[in-house]
């Protein structure tokens, strides 16, 4: 790669407004719906951000790769690269300049198969919020272990010699594990049993969507934990269940945290994505997240996905990430039915 790199600490000092767009808005521009965005205004520069999400859903677009690609470079978008610390993310991530069809092609030529885990963990959450009670959680624990944890033991420790692994490849297999030990231990407690449907999961927690979508800002987390049933609330704390409750020395950062909390939402029921009995749908749902998780790097999130600004910007005020998440009518002048209806 190019040294040509900034660290995020320095970017208050650049006066650049780090703007994330996910893949509904670089839609609009590789179909000539939106042709350009502000720049300049007075003393502060818009910086258009991607990822290595970008890519992924750009892999998933066959055939219209190249004219994403093209936008990314017309934009001068930059390519977010966080930092790694302990199998996790740190606070801080660099911004490079970079070719985006070069670094598109380094992406695709270095994808490793990791035997679908990702998927089996999202099938796992399935389970467990009553979507598919066709699927067993041991059984998908087992499976998980076999293509996850396994892969996470001995090439990673190769890979520190050999450096045959990529290093984000690496720290997705640790924090695959580090996940996969949580999971196993409160789905092998003794008052564990798993839901047959989602309106079982939704009659016993806090409703499901049908209550929970009428929940605005401020505080929507804090709005959910406090119709949760007294019984859930006596046993754990709000951090636990969110997913953000510190262990051990390492302090979780924003981008962790916000992705946590991002996921319980979608399992309780807030502007839960219909649908997830697909594998088509749970890799959106995989992007989604990844798109979550690098705009914590970045001043703003775009998307003209209803439900993913919903969650995210729930998720960031819990957590405390100052990334704002734009309206998704912004600037496309659209908004979704039930946006217009809340307007009335």
């Amino acid at each position: 790669m190019p040294a040509d790199q900034q660290d995020l600490s320095e970017r208050s000092a650049q006066r650049e407004f780090l703007l994330y767009l996910d893949h509904t808005y670089l839609d609009l521009f590789a179909k000539g719906r939106i042709t350009s965005l502000p720049r300049e205004k007075a003393d502060t520069r818009l910086v258009v951000v991607y990822s290595d999400e970008t890519f992924r859903e750009i892999e998933r677009s066959t055939g219209f790769e190249t004219a994403f690609l093209d936008v990314l470079a017309r934009l001068e978008a930059r390519y977010l690269v966080p930092h790694a610390v302990c199998g996790g993310l740190a606070d801080s991530a660099d911004l490079l300049c970079v070719d985006p069809h070069a670094e598109y092609q380094e992406f695709h030529d270095s994808r490793i198969d990791v035997g679908g885990a990702d998927v089996l963990l999202l099938r796992v959450a399935q389970a467990l919020s009553g979507v598919r009670p066709d699927l067993r959680v041991q059984d998908l624990l087992t499976d998980v272990k076999r293509y996850g944890r396994g892969m996470a033991d001995e090439p990673v420790e190769r890979a520190k010699q050999l450096q045959d692994l990529p290093h984000d490849l690496r720290d997705q297999l640790q924090r695959m594990r580090r996940l996969l030990e949580e999971i196993e231990a409160s789905t092998l407690s003794a008052d564990f049993s798993q839901p047959a449907s989602v309106k079982e999961v939704d009659r016993h927690r806090v409703g499901g969507p049908l209550r929970l979508n009428n929940i605005r800002p401020p505080n929507v987390v804090e709005q959910i934990w406090e119709r949760m049933p007294q019984a859930v609330k006596e046993k754990t704390s709000i951090e636990a269940y969110f997913g953000i409750e510190q262990k051990g020395d390492s302090p979780m950062s924003l981008a962790d945290k916000a992705r946590w909390v991002f996921s319980v939402l979608d399992i309780v029921g807030y502007y839960r994505d219909p649908k997830l009995k697909t594998d088509s749908k749970l890799d959106s749902l995989l992007s989604d997240m990844g798109h979550v998780i690098f705009a914590t790097y970045c001043h703003a999130f775009a998307t003209l996905d209803e439900r993913l600004a919903r969650k995210a910007s729930a998720a960031y005020e819990f957590v405390g990430c100052s990334t704002k998440v734009l309206p998704w009518d912004w600037p496309a002048g659209r908004k979704s039915g039930r946006a217009a209806k809340e307007e009335h």
